[in-house]
């Protein structure tokens, strides 16, 4: 009777123990989101009170909910284990739960100090950008303005850079042209575009240009016109990389903030502008056909490996070889393969010449454009698996 009275006690004491570590964990976890929104302070406008309640309402609830979804959406991205498991599921939300207590418990308590006290103190430029993730323009500038006064041209230069390359995972992004206009407004209050680094802002852009809208380079493209000085063969590498940032290159080019392309991207890149534009993934017929008639030659000298640094394959490759290259992994119906079929018949009609090893890099899965690039070789006298001599168009092979 002892032993199971004994027995009894410690299932009771270690179930009571067990309850208040949860409890008290839970309370460590979400005690920031329980506490309701403070009564504001009597000098605080109506509007400015309505823009901070409903922002403490969102990061509570809405922002909340997107840390779970992103989580969740990048443990099935990678493919882990028992993404239906109810412990995976419990595990994920306490996860995104404690990213969330991080990131959005200490801007909830400077809301509240600022509702409470109405002073500028409790503002920082991370909680006015941190607005828009709310995509709250109007929020975002009223807290700017209310730091503008104390805010230094290193703080200001880094929200005009997080304003600038603003692209969460997420949660959607502001437009391009939402974004232009709140740079322009910030460029008003403080001039700090000469405080940021051109190497970050190149860095940046590269992102932006991959997953925002923005497809034309508009964003680069303020910062140069504003007088950030970059590196004119990171820049031209940059934009010449995205076929429909070439009228922004031409703009640029013509109104003197960018050279015209070199023969040469060195030392940025060891290899010439088609070499780059001819291995991109996403072909640029028009970049190529630009480039042609700026006096660029098809002969394009590869690049020597190099044990120092690794180089991408394009520097290692001839303009036609980084093109064929680029369609190794395609097939036939993609978009992709048109465009890179008409990069490769304007190199040919220029003169390009097939190595010993291009057929090594025709593609691998799709007979049918394997067979449409060498038909295209061979009509202008190049018979890439024939074992021929390759021979200039105007020749029959012999």
């Amino acid at each position: 009777m002892k032993i199971q009275r004994g027995i009894r006690w410690i299932s009771i004491v270690s179930l009571g123990l067990f309850g208040l570590t949860c409890l008290g964990i839970a309370c460590w976890l979400y005690a920031w989101r329980w506490s309701g929104t403070p009564e504001p302070h009597d000098s605080l406008p109506a509007h400015e009170v309505r823009l901070l309640r409903e922002y403490d309402d969102f990061l509570v609830s809405t922002a909340v909910a997107h840390e779970r979804m992103e989580l969740s959406h990048w443990w099935k991205e990678n493919e882990l284990d028992h993404p239906d498991s109810w412990l995976v599921k419990l595990s994920i939300t306490l996860a995104a739960d404690w990213i969330s207590k991080r990131r959005h418990a200490p801007h909830r308590g400077h809301i509240h100090s600022l509702l409470l006290n109405n002073t500028a103190q409790q503002i920082n430029t991370g909680l006015a950008f941190h607005a828009l993730r709310k995509q709250d323009v109007p929020l975002f500038k009223m807290l700017v303005d209310k730091v503008s006064d104390t805010t230094s041209p290193h703080e200001m230069g880094a929200l005009l850079y997080r304003v600038a390359f603003f692209v969460p995972s997420a949660l959607s992004c502001l437009p391009v042209e939402d974004r232009l206009a709140l740079m322009d407004w910030l460029h008003e209050q403080k001039d700090a575009v000469c405080s940021l680094p051109p190497h970050r802002v190149l860095e940046a852009a590269r992102l932006s240009l991959m997953y925002s809208d923005d497809k034309a380079g508009a964003i680069l493209d303020w910062f140069l016109r504003k007088g950030c000085k970059l590196n004119p063969e990171e820049t031209l590498a940059l934009l010449l990389s995205q076929p429909e940032a070439l009228p922004t290159l031409q703009k640029l080019i013509a109104d003197g903030l960018l050279p015209a392309p070199p023969q040469t991207l060195a030392p940025y890149l060891e290899c010439s502008p088609l070499q780059l534009v001819a291995g991109q993934t996403m072909p640029a017929p028009d970049t190529v056909r630009w480039l042609l008639t700026s006096g660029h030659s098809v002969h394009g000298k590869a690049a020597a490996s190099s044990a120092s640094h690794e180089l991408p394959g394009f520097c290692l490759l001839s303009p036609l070889d980084a093109c064929v290259q680029a369609m190794q992994y395609l097939s036939l119906e993609s978009t992709a393969a048109a465009g890179h079929l008409e990069v490769l018949s304007l190199l040919l009609q220029q003169g390009a010449v097939p190595s010993a090893g291009t057929k090594d890099l025709l593609p691998m899965f799709d007979a049918g454009l394997r067979s449409r690039i060498v038909s295209l070789m061979e009509q202008h006298g190049y018979y890439i698996l024939s074992g021929e001599n390759s021979c200039n168009a105007c020749c029959q092979p012999e």
